[in-house]
């Protein structure tokens, strides 16, 4: 078995018997396979048998002082909040500075002046698809940048058609947002939840 997590980007080559992604085949990869190589190789068999959970990880973020928020972060007595209009503005480039965001436990924005940065995959990746899915789902014209719009997919640069703002920066690989995001200050990023490693927050 050879774990290789950023082979499902650009393209799915060569000969496997079994593969694992956290995005399912487009409807293009599925009738291009029933019409070469599964004449020959017989029926491809998608199989969901794993929810994959995204979390948003925020490094260097706002301090919460109150009791509303449920502690989530370890070493941190309370957790940032934040929803689908946040998600979508920061994600969009909507909202560049935490003192756009709004903290849910006193209705007003966040006190920390300090410019977000975002971190995202530069390559294909199940986890981007997975961010993308919600966010073309939640995400409106009211609460997402202009000339932006989610497009469920691999790729996060997709939904940006004339290039992503000044503040996000490309990693390539789960290891390489890892890496961005314990060495920028006020940081944000989503990464697959993994059991038994730290660094989500």
């Amino acid at each position: 078995m050879n774990n290789q997590p950023t082979f499902f980007g650009s393209g799915v080559t060569g000969t496997v018997h079994f593969a694992n992604s956290d995005a399912a085949l487009t409807t293009y990869q599925i009738s291009s396979y029933q019409s070469n190589l599964g004449v020959t190789n017989g029926p491809l068999i998608q199989i969901p048998y794993i929810v994959t959970p995204i979390t948003i990880s925020v490094v260097n973020g706002p301090a919460v002082t109150s009791t509303t928020t449920p502690q989530t972060t370890p070493g941190q007595a309370h957790s940032i909040a934040l929803n689908d209009n946040d998600l979508c503005g920061i994600f969009s480039g909507k909202l560049t500075n935490w003192n756009q965001v709004l903290n849910p436990e006193i209705g007003s924005a966040y006190a920390l002046s300090a410019p977000i940065k975002i971190i995202y995959r530069a390559d294909g990746s199940g986890t981007t698809e997975l961010l993308t899915r919600h966010l073309a789902t939640v995400c409106t014209t009211a609460n997402t940048a202009g000339g932006v719009t989610f497009v469920d997919g691999l790729t996060f640069t997709s939904s940006f058609p004339s290039g992503v703002p000044s503040n996000f920066i490309a990693a390539y690989g789960d290891g390489g947002v890892r890496n961005s995001l314990s060495s920028l200050a006020s940081a944000m990023s989503h990464r697959q939840l993994k059991v038994g490693t730290a660094g989500a927050a």
